[in-house]
């Protein structure tokens, strides 16, 4: 879901150039519902049988991922070297989407077991590349 984004993470754009103007990347957000709510909730019910709501803000902890189809050689490279600094400083960054279903904008760390993996390196472009990350 979610291929129609364009999306920030810390000061890089996943698009053609790595800047805003760029042509934005072919992206999908599995679950990005998650990034788009901020309450989760559930229903008890009392003695009488009524139902009561029980809601609580929700925006820490969230896992999620970033799949990218194709990104250039340099985007890859400024993005592995974001990620590696925020691990050894146990720093954050603000990932940013816009796009069709919603708007996000969170405070991330990358997941501390294997934040990013593509599938191939070919000729300075890196293929199927995820990102993943949680929410702090």
């Amino acid at each position: 879901m979610a291929k129609f984004y364009q999306v920030r993470i810390g000061t890089i754009y996943l698009t053609s150039n790595g800047l805003a103007n760029g042509i934005p990347a072919k992206i999908e957000i599995p679950n990005l519902e998650d990034l788009l709510v901020s309450i989760a909730g559930n229903v008890q019910f009392s003695a009488d049988g009524g139902a009561v709501s029980q809601f609580v803000t929700w925006t820490k902890g969230k896992v999620f991922e970033i799949r990218v189809s194709t990104l250039f050689e340099a985007q890859w490279n400024a993005l592995v070297s974001l990620v590696n600094n925020a691990l050894n400083v146990d720093g954050s960054f603000a990932v940013i989407g816009t796009g069709d279903i919603g708007d996000f904008t969170v405070q991330a760390k990358p997941f501390p077991n294997k934040p990013f993996s593509a599938a191939s390196f070919r000729s300075g472009r890196i293929k199927d590349i995820t990102f993943r990350f949680v929410t702090v």
